[in-house]
């Protein structure tokens, strides 16, 4: 694996300690260049504050794919407002439809609130994904703090469409409910489990 870091001359910062080259290719001549071709696992972009951009308090999003709801949900926690929503998507998409947004509360919470939330909303996605028959995991992850924005990419295996799902999209409100709060309830065990590293 290679680290990749660039910066643009307006600030944009794109970073990746995953790359790894796939292909390159070379002329015959002696001295001519190699042209390599690269992917990563994953990616973060960081923009930076903008004037024309709309101010946001300290927002964790995760996007997801083959998650829908009747309607956008929100459930109040110590830690802010949670928020999950999805249209209904063709069964092979594999574009992300869905969400799982916490915005932290207007007091500022609790000092370690960015670690905390993601805890909370790996929680909540695996109840949701219980709920839904398909695995909820964040292929963009969207993080505004201070007027920046960071924005991270990450490669997942292909989403599968919910076969059997245990409840009906019109009846997980109480179940979202349950997600958001069984977590402070249980603190303590889900802690010991092994969260998504998003960064």
């Amino acid at each position: 694996m290679i680290t990749l870091e660039g910066r643009s001359e307006v600030g944009h910062v794109f970073r990746s300690d995953s790359f790894h080259i796939v292909q390159f290719s070379h002329g015959s001549q002696p001295g001519q260049e190699l042209s390599y071709q690269g992917d990563c696992y994953d990616a973060e972009l960081e923009l930076p504050p903008r004037a024309e951009r709309e101010p946001r308090h300290d927002t964790r999003v995760w996007l997801v794919r083959q998650f829908r709801t009747f309607r956008r949900i929100a459930h109040e926690t110590p830690l802010g407002r949670v928020t999950i929503g999805g249209p209904r998507q063709d069964r092979e998409a594999q574009e992300p439809n869905g969400f799982i947004t916490l915005h932290r509360p207007g007091d500022g919470g609790s000092a370690d609130w960015w670690e905390e939330s993601e805890r909370l909303l790996t929680h909540v996605a695996r109840v949701l994904s219980f709920a839904s028959d398909t695995y909820l995991r964040p292929v963009i992850e969207e993080r505004y703090h201070a007027g920046v924005v960071m924005v991270r990419i990450a490669r997942q295996g292909r989403a599968s469409p919910p076969f059997m799902a245990p409840f009906h999209e019109l009846h997980l409100e109480p179940i979202f409910a349950c997600a958001c709060d069984s977590y402070f309830a249980r603190r303590a065990a889900v802690g010991t489990s092994t969260p998504r590293s998003a960064g």
